[in-house]
């Protein structure tokens, strides 16, 4: 039965990673240049958030 899940999700990323190759607007460097401008704005945010309150951070024990 997990195999047979598996060979369904796998089924389902070729399509749609082929789908969004195909129906994407724009050309690569276009769409890279967009992510990457995207990734470093939230890993700044990230980083300001981190700066302005360093105890708001999640960490990974249980106190419980």
């Amino acid at each position: 039965m997990a195999n047979g899940l598996f060979r369904g999700l796998l089924a389902g990323a070729l399509v749609g990673a082929t789908a969004a190759l195909l129906l994407a607007p724009n050309k690569g460097n276009v769409t890279r240049r967009i992510v990457r401008e995207k990734g470093n704005g939230y890993v700044g945010a990230l980083r300001e958030k981190i700066r302005r309150d360093p105890g708001s951070g999640t960490s990974s024990g249980n106190s419980g």
